[in-house]
């Protein structure tokens, strides 16, 4: 079994495909925070404000 255990190269991490793949995993990431929020009763945000702020 060949496992890589490097860490990606930075150029790597600049991508465009790194960038989209990263802007839906905090796309999903804010999705799940603030149903956490939702579940525990306390205020929540709309996550629109994120990229006003």
């Amino acid at each position: 079994e060949n496992v890589n255990m490097e860490p990606e190269s930075p150029r790597s991490l600049d991508s465009p495909r790194f960038a989209v793949l990263s802007a839906k995993r905090r796309s999903e990431n804010v999705k799940k925070f603030l149903s956490a929020l939702d579940d525990l009763g306390l205020p929540t945000f709309d996550p629109l404000d994120l990229e006003q702020a």
